[in-house]
């Protein structure tokens, strides 16, 4: 098998703990899961991408907006009719190759459908993202870090 095309820094993995280490509390638009998973992948990789969107929306219903905004911005293709949920997967898809959560390694994006945010369910998203950190991946919820096996996870971005 070939080598993975990564984008990690020298010393990435020191990096990465660090930044799954540092306090935060889940806000929507600052430090949501979409904001989470950029902030720390742009501290470990050459990848800087977003972190200038980040405070652009308040709320679940603003980071939908915002996300068709996002994707005029940089031609990413979209339907009108998607949920948050396809808008998080193209955002994904658009900056790194998705892989079967199989071959997912440490430091690659992952998802979930088993956390549950009360304030989106109607706007069709119960798609969380996080960060693998080994056989757990590290995720940000409304209560805090929420640390989760590999096996709850259903997709993988190659970081």
């Amino acid at each position: 098998m070939g080598k993975r095309n990564t984008h990690k820094l020298e010393n990435w993995q020191i990096t990465l703990f660090e930044e799954l280490d540092k306090p935060r509390k889940f806000k929507w638009g600052v430090n949501d899961c979409i904001c989470f998973g950029v902030d720390v992948v742009s501290k470990y990789t050459d990848k800087k991408f977003g972190n200038n969107h980040i405070g652009k929306y308040k709320n679940a219903t603003g980071g939908y907006k915002y996300g068709i905004k996002y994707f005029k911005e940089h031609n990413i293709s979209y339907k009108s009719k998607d949920t948050l949920n396809n808008y998080i997967m193209n955002f994904w898809n658009y900056h790194f190759p998705s892989i079967h959560i199989n071959f997912a390694q440490r430091g690659d994006i992952v998802g979930t459908l088993s956390i549950e945010y009360e304030d989106v369910s109607s706007q069709g998203q119960n798609l969380s993202i996080g960060i693998l950190m080994g056989e757990d991946a590290r995720f940000i919820t409304n209560k805090g870090y929420l640390d989760i096996s590999r096996e709850k996870c259903q997709m993988a971005w190659s970081v």
